[in-house]
């Protein structure tokens, strides 16, 4: 496949656009967000403890600092919504680093079926998400999140939920590859290049 940059992002992000909205913790912080993905880097080594409010709000926060285009006062909300009760769970049973927090999003968002367990790269994951543009089986994007290695969580989450956010008709089943690519070129650069 000839890629364009150092990684050429075609998502399909359709089927995951709608779980994400269900589940309402990504959202767009008009604020500015984050700088980038800085994959299992930085952030405390211990788990997350408190209550539901306090384990939610400092998940968002850590996302944040990782580079997910979260709005915090929205994914506070939404994280302690009871039908996101695994979500908290997950929150405090891991250690609050950016992969980790990043792979019980992306389990959740697909269902308990989407944690990276694999040995892709970030962007081997992301070559295999391009393979999903237009394809209608929904759990397609999720088999992509299993295949990536728990290394690369964060930087593939971040990716996801900018696609998801930016380009999700031009990367979703009404999309094609070329305005997928454009737009995710555009519109979640840092995002891309920061998908090794």
């Amino acid at each position: 496949m000839n890629k364009p940059s150092r990684f050429d992002p075609r998502v399909a992000c359709g089927a995951f656009l709608a779980t994400i909205l269900v589940l309402g913790c990504w959202q767009v912080d008009t604020g500015g967000g984050g700088a980038g993905a800085t994959g299992g880097a930085g952030g405390a080594a211990g788990n997350l403890s408190g209550t539901d409010i306090q384990v939610c709000g400092a998940a968002c926060a850590k996302l944040i600092d990782c580079g997910a285009t979260l709005d915090l006062d929205a994914c506070k909300s939404d994280c302690i919504a009871p039908a996101n009760a695994s979500l908290i769970t997950c929150f405090r049973a891991v250690s609050a680093t950016c992969d980790a927090l990043s792979s019980c999003t992306l389990d959740v968002i697909c269902q308990g079926n989407g944690a990276p367990a694999g040995n892709a790269s970030c962007s081997g994951a992301g070559t295999c998400l391009v393979q999903c543009g237009g394809n209608v089986n929904g759990l397609c994007p999720c088999d992509c999140a299993v295949q990536a290695s728990p290394s690369v969580a964060s930087g593939y989450y971040n990716l996801f939920v900018c696609a998801s956010i930016h380009c999700s008709y031009e990367c979703g089943t009404s999309g094609d590859p070329a305005s997928c690519e454009s737009c995710l070129n555009t519109s979640c650069h840092t995002e891309a290049q920061s998908c090794p």
